[in-house]
């Protein structure tokens, strides 16, 4: 495992063998607004045009010709581009693998507090509906049901807060190091990429 500079003092992981044909660019760190994580990416200009190319994908493209319609970092990590980290996903796939927003109240995605009801709710988004799983007057219990459906809908893609990057044990990745103290880790118990 390598480290690749980015801007805003990010770095990116990629494997050893791709540090260095990556570094032949350069690479910056973009976060959308009210993301939880960024990724690295930089701009190639061709021809007049301008288009934005991600890490990940550029890495994908390296080692398989095929068109693909969406990566998924397993960690959910948008800097750790090591191979071992990314896989194919369709669309909503890679939405199930996502980290909580940051505007949600409950630190857990698909459980809100509705004030009118006085309750916890439950819910999941699938392709094409939105399962209503309940409501509760116990948040565990609203979590509890969350996690269910998740297991049984989106097995290997249901979202791991605990499956970090290597680096938030020394801080270089401060999303993930965030994400660790959100959810009170130590370092041995850290459950690093597989």
């Amino acid at each position: 495992m390598k480290l690749i500079e980015l801007s805003q003092g990010r770095v990116a992981i990629v494997d050893d063998e791709d540090f260095d044909w990556l570094s032949a660019w350069k690479w910056h760190y973009h976060r959308r607004k009210g993301a939880i994580t960024g990724y690295a990416r930089r701009t190639d200009r061709k021809n007049g045009d301008q288009r934005t190319i991600q890490m990940h994908n550029e890495i994908y493209h390296h080692y398989h010709r095929e068109s693909f319609q969406e990566l998924d970092h397993i960690n959910t990590c948008g800097c750790d581009n090591r191979k071992s980290n990314i896989r194919l996903a369709t669309r909503s796939a890679n939405c199930v693998n996502k980290q909580r927003r940051s505007d949600n109240t409950s630190n857990k995605t698909g459980v809100t507090w509705y004030r009118q009801d006085q309750k916890w709710v439950a819910r999941l988004q699938l392709p094409g509906k939105r399962l209503y799983l309940g409501g509760f007057v116990k948040k565990k219990d609203a979590i509890a049901a969350r996690r269910h459906a998740e297991i049984a809908h989106f097995k290997e893609y249901r979202h791991n807060p605990r499956n970090l990057c290597p680096l938030w044990k020394t801080r270089q990745c401060p999303d993930c190091a965030k994400r660790a103290s959100t959810y009170g880790l130590k370092e041995e118990t850290n459950d690093e990429c597989r």
